[in-house]
């Protein structure tokens, strides 16, 4: 059986927890995927591909076992700008109780690491105001850029204007230095002669078109709605319940070597259950979209529920769906 009830518990419990969350649920999926394919890599004992994929995938959906797995596969492949950034994750989160399984222990694992690592790489970060960039994009707001000691390259940017500057990083003692601030050069001063910025238009002061929506069909009613919300709670609650069981399962067949078979079936099961409450949720907020939620004159129906497409780009890709105005 491996490790995919395992894997799968994990993801359920991370969508379980996110509640009515799309978007969240979406993370957890991917990060589900990433984590099976880091799982491969250590099958194949290549630990450098292995860290960068549990490391995103804790990021995604963070979980105990994947930051404790990024951290030990970062330490096999002697990566000390991703292990310590992982021992910067780790640090703020809550300390795992005692008695812990190894395999979620994150602070064992991250002393660990920063014993190997913390005299060979430190940390840089971007002044208020400025983001550094790397290969990989922007590095978010409050995050560290883990880098070899000596004197280092670095891309800053504030505003419109990105720059490369020089640095020099310092390494970070047992006493935990603060990081290294990089400051982007100052912007030149115009001269007398600059051209000036040319002047905003003017508004025309055309009245707005007037709203020519029709007459709103009637819509359905809520309780059509709190049946399909219903039933979504009851899936959600049944996926929990079975990624709970599934992990049990798991435990007593590494222990004992029995029960492959009530696995196999539990995580099938699981499995199942995710992809019902996915489909609910998604049917719960068409049946929403729809729902007349008011009622009253003609004039108040005419001003019922419209309905329009919108796009939601992110760095990590984007989302399509409906919003209404009721």
């Amino acid at each position: 059986m491996g490790r995919s009830p395992k894997l799968v518990a994990w993801v359920a419990l991370a969508v379980g927890s996110l509640g009515a969350a799309p978007a969240r649920a979406d993370d957890a999926a991917r990060a589900g995927e990433l984590y099976e394919q880091a799982m491969q890599a250590v099958a194949a004992e290549d630990y450098a591909r292995a860290a960068p994929l549990f490391a995103e995938a804790d990021r995604l959906a963070p979980a105990p076992v994947a930051l404790t797995s990024a951290l030990n596969a970062a330490l096999r492949a002697d990566d000390a700008a991703l292990g310590m950034e992982l021992v910067e994750r780790a640090a703020a989160r809550p300390a795992p109780p005692a008695g812990s399984d190894p395999t979620s222990d994150h602070a064992a694992a991250a002393a660990a690491v920063r014993q190997r690592f913390e005299a060979r790489v430190g940390c840089v970060r971007a002044a208020p105001g400025a983001v550094l960039v790397t290969t990989d994009g922007a590095v978010p707001a409050g995050r560290s850029l883990w880098l070899p000691k000596g004197e280092q390259r670095v891309t800053v940017r504030r505003g419109a204007r990105e720059v490369e500057v020089s640095v020099r990083v310092v390494p970070r003692g047992p006493a935990d230095g603060p990081c290294t601030v990089v400051e982007p050069p100052a912007e030149p001063v115009a001269g007398p002669g600059a051209p000036l910025a040319p002047p905003a238009p003017a508004s025309t002061g055309a009245p707005a078109a007037p709203d020519t929506q029709g007459d709103a069909p009637s819509g359905l009613h809520p309780a059509v709605f709190g049946v399909g919300a219903g039933v979504t709670v009851a899936l959600a609650a049944g996926l929990v319940a079975s990624g709970v069981d599934t992990l049990a399962k798991h435990r007593a067949f590494v222990d004992s070597g029995e029960g492959a078979d009530a696995g196999r079936a539990a995580q099938t099961r699981t499995n199942g259950l995710l992809v019902g409450t996915l489909g609910a949720a998604v049917g719960t907020v068409v049946l929403g979209v729809f729902t007349r939620w008011s009622g009253g004159t003609a004039e108040s129906e005419a001003q019922a529920a419209r309905v329009a497409p919108f796009f939601l780009g992110t760095s990590g890709g984007g989302a399509f769906g409906l919003a209404a105005r009721f």
